[in-house]
């Protein structure tokens, strides 16, 4: 459990970021239960962690639900703006590459970086150089990284002969 308490806290700042406008008065509610929606995009194989961080995150955060929807493949973008456009979208969203520099440009994400100082702590969980890359536009902070993918090398076979790469491609696979 101890591996996925990082995961687990990356989740509940996504959660607690997503939810501010709320929380801070920038939309009115009814009073009684909250609900946040968490939209990722295809992770359907860490399911088992995501509910139990969504369980952990409701437990300690008494009256809040957490709804996941998790869309495959070209089905999030679509399904994101059919949100938009219906004028509920999702609290959190898990975007992958560069698609949500639109959505900073066109004002849709929230501004992270007055939290980030007003609370640097939070912004100083994340490495330094990953958040810089993933997270800013135009000065401006909209998203923390949620997870970051290793990155695969293969090669084949026959080339790496010729190019005298296997030593150093066996370093690199022992490293």
């Amino acid at each position: 459990m101890k591996k996925h308490s990082k995961w687990m806290g990356l989740l509940m700042v996504l959660l607690i970021v997503g939810s501010i406008p709320v929380w801070a008065g920038g939309t009115k509610e009814a009073a009684g239960p909250k609900s946040i929606t968490l939209l990722t995009w295809n992770l359907p194989h860490y399911a088992d962690t995501i509910n139990q961080w969504i369980k952990e995150y409701q437990d300690a955060n008494k009256g809040v639900t957490v709804n996941w929807v998790d869309k495959k493949g070209t089905e999030l973008p679509t399904y994101f703006q059919t949100q938009l456009a219906a004028g509920s979208p999702p609290d959190v969203i898990d975007i992958q590459g560069a698609l949500w520099y639109q959505y900073a440009a066109d004002g849709i994400l929230l501004d992270l970086t007055p939290y980030f100082q007003k609370e640097p702590d939070v912004k100083n969980r994340f490495e330094k150089n990953i958040l810089e890359a993933a997270s800013k536009f135009d000065g401006k902070y909209y998203m923390v990284p949620f997870y970051t993918r290793p990155q695969c090398c293969s090669t084949i076979k026959s080339c790496s002969r010729k190019l005298a790469f296997r030593h150093r491609l066996k370093q690199w696979m022992n490293w």
